[in-house]
């Protein structure tokens, strides 16, 4: 079974970690990035402004800025790193085909006007899909809890369904809010530290205090998931990868919602 160990941390506890990308692949991720524009909200369909990068850096009133999709896929590294975990989603999904669906770059920094960016900022959970696994990615050092944390309520995942049928979270058994310290995990380290998340979980980002950059792949069963549409997501053309782009057709068809 590849990934063996990884998926039954997931099927546990729902978030489990991965080997660390190398600086030297990191830096070239964040110097790709820096020729780009991006979009004032943490998915381009909700924003309304866009700017260079460097121009969005210190915007006090842009406390979350993201790249288009199309940044995503063709950065450096990235997209090789999210379709090698082809095989721990369709683990995950217990045999259902999983197809890559959504590749995000977004950055957080500390702002001096408006409340918390409410749809990252506070415990929430995904319904992207029936069954979701999602990559995620620093990008730049997240070295303690303030610079920005990924916070994730291990165990969580498993009273989704339950949750959403009831329109409550009675089946944690505490207050989602304001969890028990022994549920939390807290995703720390260098940029290029790496996890996975079923976001069915609750999960949140600390609103850090200083510049924050984070990256997703998202891997579902749907062809595509409703959010796809909700997101206005269009696969960059297979061309623009050159032979980045697999030549397997099972990868092929995986990637389809994002290169194609």
């Amino acid at each position: 079974m590849l990934g063996g160990g990884l998926v039954n941390d997931l099927r546990r506890d729902g978030c489990t970690r991965l080997a660390i990308m190398s600086s030297d692949k990191v830096i070239e991720i964040n110097e790709f990035l820096l020729q780009k524009n991006v979009y004032n909200a943490h998915v381009q369909a909700k924003a309304s402004k866009s700017l260079p990068l460097p121009q969005a850096f210190g915007q006090s009133d842009w406390p979350m800025y993201c790249h288009a999709m199309e940044d995503a896929v063709l950065a450096p590294h990235f997209f090789e790193r999210a379709i090698s975990t082809f095989d721990i989603a369709k683990d995950y999904f217990d045999g259902d085909f999983p197809f890559l669906y959504s590749m995000n770059v977004f950055w957080t920094q500390r702002n001096s006007v408006g409340p918390n960016y409410a749809d990252t900022h506070w415990w929430h959970r995904d319904g992207d899909c029936k069954k979701q696994l999602v990559l995620f990615m620093y990008g730049r050092d997240i070295l303690v809890p303030e610079q920005g944390a990924h916070l994730y309520q291990r165990g969580s995942h498993v009273s989704y369904e339950r949750s959403i049928a009831t329109h409550t979270e009675d089946a944690l058994g505490y207050d989602f809010q304001k969890p028990p310290n022994e549920v939390i995990e807290t995703f720390t380290g260098k940029a290029g530290t790496t996890f996975m998340v079923d976001t069915k979980g609750m999960h949140m980002g600390i609103r850090p205090d200083h510049r924050r950059l984070l990256l997703w792949a998202r891997w579902g069963i749907d062809d595509p998931p409703v959010s796809y549409g909700w997101d206005r997501l269009a696969p960059v053309a297979k061309e623009r990868l050159g032979f980045r782009y697999p030549t397997d057709p099972t990868l092929q068809r995986a990637v389809h919602l994002v290169a194609s």
